[in-house]
């Protein structure tokens, strides 16, 4: 049996297997193998159970198709016949859609929701990516135990690692509008400190006095409120952050359904 596992696109991977049956003391001349055929059929065929799986530990696979074919190899001794079981195998992943990668999406889609709140309110800004990153961690840890052995890595792997850049560009995101705020208000005290200093000119016939009125001293609560609902920056986030992450899982889904389409057909050739 030649069954060569690609786990590249775990969960979506699709194998192929081959089966030989082959005979190396008797040829042609003395046994003819052949697949059995059902009544009224031309065809061979494969007697299987509806819904046939394959599991083990690391393993769960139902047989999606399967191709008999019957191949002679010469010998120096004569024609030997071959019989060739080629099973294409699928992946029963909907187990991991419900445990691992809905609640991955579910969790990252809840730290977008920090942009629709206050910029004001730093608690809840700061408190939901950073509890959203903990319960990411969790999660992927929870779905590398389940991972196979490969030498490769996974595309499932820089899936998970793109989440995770991707909860924290949401943390980043906090701390550009956190230092433009900073830098705001900065200003407006600078403006206030050169309004405080009040120069009086007295002047006579012979000389010019000045007295100069320093204040540097000054509250946060002289500064001018603006009437500011939403951040541009959150503004912008809230277009760019959604449309990025459709689109990744987009790519994602579509590269890893052909590609594993392609991978399980092409391992045979």
């Amino acid at each position: 049996m030649f069954c060569p596992m690609n786990y590249l696109f775990f969960p979506f991977d699709k194998q192929a297997c081959q089966i030989r049956f082959e005979l190396f003391a008797h040829s042609n001349d003395d046994v003819s193998l052949h697949w059995m055929n059902k009544s009224g059929s031309t065809k061979p065929t494969v007697h299987s159970r509806p819904g046939l799986y394959i599991e083990d530990s690391s393993l769960q696979y139902i047989v999606e198709s399967h191709e008999l074919l019957k191949e002679e190899i010469g010998g120096a001794t004569g024609t030997f016949d071959n019989l060739v079981l080629n099973l294409k195998l699928k992946r029963r992943h909907l187990e991991y859609w419900f445990k691992f990668l809905l609640p991955l999406n579910l969790v990252i889609v809840l730290s977008m929701t920090s942009f629709w709140i206050d910029h004001k309110c730093v608690p809840a800004r700061v408190t939901i990516p950073v509890i959203v990153m903990l319960t990411l961690q969790k999660i992927i840890v929870n779905i590398k135990s389940r991972l196979p052995f490969s030498h490769d890595v996974l595309v499932l792997e820089w899936y998970l690692n793109i989440g995770l850049l991707f909860v924290l560009a949401v943390m980043v995101e906090y701390c550009l509008i956190a230092m433009s705020k900073i830098r705001e208000i900065k200003q407006e005290a600078r403006k206030i400190e050169e309004q405080s200093n009040k120069i009086t000119m007295v002047g006579t016939e012979d000389h010019l006095d000045c007295e100069y009125e320093h204040s540097s001293s000054f509250q946060l609560a002289d500064l001018p409120v603006r009437n500011e609902i939403v951040h541009p920056i959150d503004k912008l986030s809230r277009k760019i952050f959604p449309s990025v992450y459709i689109m990744i899982n987009t790519i994602y889904f579509i590269i890893t359904f052909t590609m594993s389409n392609y991978l399980s057909e092409s391992e045979l050739l």
